[in-house]
């Protein structure tokens, strides 16, 4: 009796296995919404359980989680890194089973041999004892999510669009905004909505930055990506600029407000024709430069950490530290000015590693978090490395804007522009969701410009 009902259960198990699959076969999908669900689903599970137990009993959490709270955040914390490794693993996988365009293919030999170089540059600072290696770690850490990264280009640019590839991916990314947005909303109600923005609000993640920068991404990809209507674009980018205010990231807040009059441009243009599309333009281009004028003033008054330009270049302000810490530099050993002082040096990581060895990170040379991406790899790979490194990133970019069709050109130009902004506000190859949308992005722009120089 016992091994008659053991079989049922199994036949029962393979037919509900097969009727999820067929599920599957019906909706015509890429591997593009399956791979951005699990992208995005990553980065909120790692603190999640706490971050719901904390609006569960009414805990206020001001910038950022306590590391007691982090430490017992359990195995879903490991997510991130463990689908970050896979996917890297997978995507040159999937890369050997399918014809990719000369384009992409040339691309992904440069890359190899060009990261293979940084990374060789970056290990002979410990080679030459120049830092301990359980820095090590933290560049590892970052060299893996840079490369999951490529593979989410590689995709982008080489996968044909299934059918129901913008609606799923809408659909997800609007249920995720909502519960951010929610989670914000329930926190800001703990402290009193007048501080909003001051108070920099997490919402589901670790960190309020984090949950900027998911803003940013999500806020590029509706954008860019999704092909639906403007309504349902205007409803992402409220959600997203919403959950940046809530954030106090500045750096967001100015991305995603980019991404509203570029989401405004595309409809005229679509929908305005004739005399009308000049009328309108002619109203819009100084509506929008008013616009941008009272955010920044919401921004200085909500944020409460002074104007952009005074905090940035005043004493501790990142324009300050980018000048202090180069002349730093310059005082440097001849050999460690050339080849840094090892990969992975000066990171979030390496500052977490040190700090829970009770130790200061500050107490190891270059081991400085300075907020600016070309400082912080100059203190890993030093000058050779930083010239091997952003001459690589100006090629690809080079490569991307040559094969970029006119219609597209100006989500270039955004994607660009939004790139350099981080790249001197933040250790951008640390950053999970800009570092990967923005190359998700690249190969969108990619892919859909060459269809259309296709169907010319």
């Amino acid at each position: 009796m016992f091994e008659e009902s053991k079989v049922l259960q199994q036949k029962y198990n393979k037919n509900k296995l097969r009727g999820l699959i067929n599920v599957f076969r019906k909706l015509n999908i890429s591997i593009i919404p399956i791979a951005v669900f699990i992208f995005l689903a990553a980065g909120v599970l790692q603190y999640l359980p706490v971050a719901i137990e904390n609006l569960l009993l009414g805990k206020v959490v001001f910038w950022t989680l306590s590391s007691e709270s982090l430490s017992n955040a359990g195995i879903l914390k490991y997510f991130k890194d463990i689908f970050l490794l896979l996917f890297g693993l997978y995507w040159i996988y999937w890369c050997s089973n399918r014809p990719l365009g000369r384009i992409p293919s040339l691309i992904i030999k440069i890359y190899f041999y060009w990261i293979s170089t940084v990374f060789a540059i970056g290990c002979i600072g410990y080679a030459l004892g120049f830092s301990p290696l359980f820095f090590f770690k933290a560049g590892a850490r970052w060299l893996v999510l840079f490369h999951a990264a490529v593979g989410f280009f590689v995709m982008s640019a080489t996968s044909v669009v299934g059918k129901d590839d913008h609606k799923i991916i809408y659909s997800y990314i609007l249920i995720l905004l909502l519960c951010d947005a929610l989670a914000v909303f329930l926190q800001l109600q703990l402290v009193g909505f007048s501080s909003l923005g001051n108070f920099r609000a997490s919402g589901l993640f670790s960190n309020a930055a984090l949950a900027g920068t998911l803003g940013v991404s999500a806020a590029l990809i509706s954008l860019v990506y999704l092909k639906v209507d403007l309504i349902k674009k205007l409803l992402l980018l409220s959600l997203a600029l919403f959950i940046a205010v809530g954030s106090g990231s500045r750096m967001a807040m100015i991305s995603i407000f980019l991404c509203f009059l570029f989401a405004f441009y595309d409809f005229i243009k679509k929908n305005i024709k004739g005399s009308y599309r000049a009328a309108t333009f002619s109203f819009a281009i100084p509506t929008s430069i008013l616009g941008t004028g009272l955010l920044y003033l919401f921004m200085i008054e909500s944020v409460a950490r002074g104007g952009i330009f005074d905090t940035q270049v005043g004493d501790g302000g990142r324009i300050s530290n980018f000048f202090y810490y180069f002349q730093v530099l310059f005082e440097s050993d001849l050999l460690e000015f050339f080849i840094g002082r090892g990969i992975g040096i000066g990171t979030n990581t390496a500052f977490s590693l040190v700090t829970d060895m009770g130790q200061i990170p500050a107490s190891y040379r270059y081991n400085w978090l300075v907020d600016n991406t070309i400082l912080t790899l100059f203190f890993q790979v030093g000058f050779l490395g930083s010239m091997v490194f952003w001459s690589g990133i100006l090629l690809f970019l080079n490569i991307i804007r040559s094969h970029t069709s006119s219609l597209y050109y100006r989500y270039y130009l955004l994607v660009t522009f939004i790139f350099v902004l981080t790249i001197f506000t933040i250790n951008l190859f640390e950053q999970y969701y800009l570092i990967i949308s923005y190359l998700f992005i690249y190969g969108v722009i990619y892919n859909d410009s060459k269809f259309i120089k296709e169907a010319k």
